[in-house]
């Protein structure tokens, strides 16, 4: 159900993105929960053991807007996409940056699992900013663990946005940040005229 991009962005963007999400500059807005808290009361009866965490959240782009200063350094993720998956990007959803810590008491494997968008059409990818542990797990319809990506920072994963999915945070390190882009794409048709 994942497909993983590995060694898609140039080691000198990971550098810049991890220099800016883990600095002081960004605005991270307090969330006491992963998912909207209505989804952990719908989800309670079926992952009872779950032990929802809060993060930490800045928008980067939303509404059709752009939502944040550091826009234009998080873009180029969509162009590199877009060329190693030989398409064209068409419509932009919600694009966000998130921040959970560490949390080793916890006895829950993953957060409350979700779907980004329940239409046809939408792809989610999670592109991991910083050196980490804390990986994304999926999920198939009845919500059993299908499987678990690895935290790798630079690389990311992407896979149709309503796809259970969920985060989890990290036990060794100190915190997981991840960008998380919603998106509408269309697969270019090869001119082999040329």
């Amino acid at each position: 159900m994942f497909k993983v991009l590995d060694n898609w962005i140039p080691a000198s963007l990971v550098t810049e993105l991890n220099d800016i999400f883990v600095s002081d500059k960004i605005q991270w807005v307090y969330k006491p929960a992963t998912v909207n808290p209505e989804n952990v009361e719908e989800m309670k009866h079926q992952f009872p053991e779950i032990e929802e965490t809060h993060q930490f959240v800045h928008l980067l782009y939303s509404d059709n807007q752009i939502q944040s200063l550091f826009w234009d350094t998080v873009r180029p993720l969509l162009h590199f996409y877009e060329y190693h998956n030989n398409c064209k990007i068409v419509q932009l959803g919600r694009i966000k940056a998130n921040m959970l810590f560490q949390d080793s008491t916890s006895t829950t494997t993953h957060n409350t699992p979700h779907i980004d968008m329940y239409e046809e059409g939408w792809t989610s990818l999670v592109y991991y900013v910083n050196d980490s542990d804390g990986g994304t797990v999926m999920f198939d319809n009845d919500l059993n663990i299908s499987e678990i990506n690895k935290y790798n920072q630079g690389s990311a994963v992407y896979f149709s946005s309503n796809v259970w999915h969920s985060s989890t945070n990290p036990k060794q390190s100190y915190r997981r940040i991840v960008i998380n882009m919603i998106f509408k794409e269309e697969k270019k048709i090869n001119d082999s005229s040329k």
